[in-house]
Parts: structure tokens; sequence; C-alpha cells
């Protein structure tokens, strides 16, 4: 879920020239907000962990 969710933020990134919201990302990956906010949470601790 984490690899389809950083694919749909850069996907979202492109199509709209913004960050994606979290609703327009749930809505998208057809994930529960509450779900991608912890996915969300994982890929931003490992950025600043690498």
């Amino acid at each position: 879920k984490v690899a389809l969710v950083s694919e749909a933020v850069n996907y979202l990134k492109k199509q709209n020239g913004a960050q994606p919201t979290q609703k327009e990302l749930a809505d998208y990956v057809k994930i529960p907000e509450d779900e991608l906010a912890d996915i969300l949470y994982m890929i931003d601790k490992a950025k600043k962990d690498s």
C-alpha cells in the first residue's frame, strides 16, 4: 500500500499541479482516510530516516 500511495501522490501532483489533499488521495486509492494517514506517516518517516 505504501508504494500505491506514493505512486498516487506523484500522479495526482502531476495531474493537478499541486500536492493532493488527504481526501483526494483516499478517494483515488480507495483507502479510508485514517488508514491513509498512517501510510503517509510511514512514508514521511522513511524519507526523514534515509
